[in-house]
Formats: structure tokens, C-alpha cells, sequence
């Protein structure tokens, strides 16, 4: 998956698999997570700065696993 780098205080990057619809966060603390059953509106405001602060609440109400 191609991660995208994102300018925010607590996101380093974003990447989406259509085929899938899963989305990865990986934050600046080291945690990476994969959010299933994302919409690509979503993921295209992801990418604005500063993401968590405005969306982290949308996207924690999709199903996740904490990657490696």
C-alpha cells in the first residue's frame, strides 16, 4: 500500500486500498493501523492537515487492527 504523507501533530501518513476499502494511519508515535470499510471522501480528507483532530472520531467508528 503507498502511503502518503500528511502534515499533522500526531499522523505521519495515510494510504487506501480500493479493492479493499481499508485504510492505513500510521501515527507519529509508531502505531500503524488498518481501518476497514472506508470511504475514498474519507481517505481525500485524511490528506488535509491535520487530519485526527477533525475526522479521528469518524474513523474510529470503523472495525481496526493494529498492523505488526
Amino acid at each position: 500500500m503507498n502511503m502518503t504523507p500528511v502534515v499533522s501533530t500526531n499522523v505521519r501518513s495515510v494510504g487506501y486500498d480500493r479493492l479493499t476499502a481499508t485504510m492505513r494511519v500510521e501515527f507519529k508515535n509508531g502505531g500503524v493501523y488498518d481501518y476497514y470499510g472506508v470511504s475514498p471522501e474519507l481517505v481525500e480528507s485524511m490528506l488535509l492537515p491535520n487530519p485526527w483532530r477533525r475526522l479521528g472520531r469518524l474513523v474510529r467508528e470503523h472495525r481496526c487492527n493494529r498492523v505488526g
